[in-house]
């Protein structure tokens, strides 16, 4: 197997004493931590881009971010009209309709439920 520190994005190298297998990574006080197994073949490329990407966004200590949360403001933005087809677009599939689909929205921002003061 091996071992990768994907919230920091790198491999970790295990070291085993007796029957036990342990990994040793540093986690930032009220930080996250996850760690990834993979067989022994090497990771596919897409893997390999995702921990560049985390080793670059946690370079930044999470206590420098602020700690009191701010909702983002939200953008009205245009859309261009979804072009009609004839016929069902290669690698599209049909989902049939849904009757009496109970849908219900709460709220009015992405995260939380209430306005911004």
């Amino acid at each position: 197997m091996r071992y990768f520190d994907v919230w920091n994005g790198t491999e970790l190298h295990p070291h085993r004493e007796g029957n036990h297998i342990y990994l040793s990574f540093s986690i930032e006080g009220r930080g996250f931590g996850a760690v990834a197994a993979i067989g022994s073949n090497a990771p596919d490329s897409s893997f390999n881009r995702f921990l560049r990407k985390m080793h670059m966004i946690s370079l930044k200590p999470l206590k420098s971010f602020p700690v009191v949360w701010n909702p983002l403001p939200q953008h009205i933005g245009s859309l261009k009209t979804t072009r009609s087809y004839t016929k069902i677009p290669e690698g599209m599939v049909l989902i049939p309709e849904a009757k009496n689909y109970p849908f219900e929205s709460n709220g009015v921002m992405i995260e939380g439920n209430e306005l911004p003061t």
